[in-house]
């Protein structure tokens, strides 16, 4: 993790794109790395924000509104590469 900001502010890890630091006072602490947009759903990184010194809790996926663990995320990445996978045995390509 890197530290932004001035002395008090909560740090940042490196993926965060927030302009602002984290100041103890902010209503909504939490570390977002950019949107990745798949179709209509936007995905992102983030963190709940900690005191100064840390990061309050584990990194999550936010896949629309759903939250992932890190976890959970890579579980579901595996099984839409299986039915991925499945789906390519039975579907020729388009212009092949």
């Amino acid at each position: 993790m890197t530290s932004t900001g001035e002395r008090g502010a909560a740090p940042c890890p490196t993926w965060c794109v927030r302009s602002q630091p984290l100041e103890a006072g902010d209503a909504h602490r939490v570390h977002s790395s950019a949107s990745l947009r798949v179709g209509p759903m936007l995905m992102r990184l983030c963190a709940a924000a900690g005191t100064s010194t840390s990061v309050s809790g584990p990194p999550f996926i936010l896949v629309g509104h759903q939250r992932y663990t890190l976890y959970e995320a890579e579980a579901l990445i595996d099984a839409l590469v299986q039915l991925v996978d499945s789906g390519l045995e039975v579907t020729p390509r388009e212009g092949a």
